[in-house]
């Protein structure tokens, strides 16, 4: 549209695109979440969310390169611990 009204200079004009049917999925929408449904821990750890983090640019204190970060659902209560290799894990 911006090429066949003239709006930039130099823009090549591109014809027919042919998509293949993996790039026609991924464009699909999707459905949007149930709203107030989702799973809620109803005592202490019930349900963790943990995520690994790293290799960070630049070391923490004592020369960790990752950190790993456990979340209690229920109460909020975090829990992080620095690791030098992905393996200690």
């Amino acid at each position: 549209m911006l090429s066949d009204k003239g709006m930039v200079f130099g823009l090549s004009k591109i014809g027919f695109l042919d998509l293949c049917e993996r790039c026609v999925y991924g464009k699909k929408i999707r459905k949007s979440f149930l709203v107030g449904k989702a799973l809620r821990a109803s005592k202490c750890l019930e349900l963790i969310h943990a995520d690994l983090c790293g290799p960070m640019q630049t070391k923490f204190l004592g020369g960790s390169h990752y950190f790993l970060l456990f979340i209690d659902d229920y109460s909020r209560i975090s829990w992080v611990y620095f690791l030098e290799y992905k393996s200690e894990v």
